[in-house]
């Protein structure tokens, strides 16, 4: 039975030959090269210190704007517009003012959904927001192969798709000049 030799691999430092020439020092072996370790309690503290960096420089101009869009002085504030609307027409289903008042999604149930609400609800909304008719009837002309579509007025955006099985939804938003 025969045993197999070792395979040979790079010959370490030390079992290379040394070629010295006579009265000469046989080469030594390189330094190998020494990397400063950080110490994971001063990574977790740096760590921390940057998400709450972040984390202040996202939420202070939230804070500090209160969160509302501005307003001219004598008109409601944007948040109350959206709000007085949906209740003028009763807050109707499918009609939802979310975010203090700055945002109102609308569902209308479309002919696959239980949950949404009726056009003509949705509609009475709009029309309390002083909606123009250009917009409007973009809307009613909105085909399903039309994408998500967007438009402005006054200081109010909406952006809206349609599909027959999912009705028309959206958002409204009040925006800042």
């Amino acid at each position: 039975m025969s045993t197999m030799p070792p395979t040979p691999g790079p010959p370490s430092w030390e079992a290379r030959p040394q070629l010295a020439a006579p009265g000469l020092q046989p080469p030594t072996p390189p330094e190998p090269v020494r990397r400063r370790a950080i110490s994971p309690l001063l990574t977790g503290i740096i760590g921390g210190l940057v998400g709450a960096g972040l984390t202040t420089a996202i939420l202070l101009p939230l804070t500090l704007g209160g969160g509302t869009a501005a307003t001219s002085p004598g008109a409601a504030p944007q948040s109350d517009i959206l709000t007085a609307a949906a209740e003028a027409c009763g807050s109707p289903t499918g009609v939802t003012v979310e975010d203090d008042g700055v945002t109102l999604t609308f569902d209308h149930r479309g002919e696959d959904e239980v949950t949404g609400g009726d056009i003509i609800d949705i509609m009475c909304v709009f029309t309390e927001l002083d909606m123009p008719s250009r917009i409007s009837t973009h809307m009613g002309q909105t085909t399903s192969l039309d994408g998500r579509q967007s438009a402005e007025w006054d200081e109010l955006e909406i952006q809206w798709s349609y599909h027959p099985d999912r009705g028309m939804d959206g958002i409204v938003t009040a925006v800042a000049d």
